[in-house]
């Protein structure tokens, strides 16, 4: 298979520490809602991957309903 090589999870880094922050809506029936984590460790370790400053994060939406 051309264009795949194989990763070494020996050169990512195991644990992570991140901030997060959110708000969110709550009417009646529904509620929404966004969240932001942002990753303060870098995820490769020292050599091949530290010259990036690569962190994890994600954004989110979410919306919900009330059944009762």
């Amino acid at each position: 298979m051309s264009g795949e090589s194989e990763l070494d999870t020996n050169d990512f880094n195991k644990f992570d520490a991140g901030v997060a922050a959110g708000i969110g809506i709550d009417l009646d029936a529904v509620n929404f809602g966004v969240r932001y984590n942002y990753g303060l460790t870098k995820i490769g370790k020292e050599g091949d991957f530290n010259s990036s400053d690569a962190k994890n994060s994600v954004l989110s939406a979410y919306i919900g309903l009330r059944l009762n």
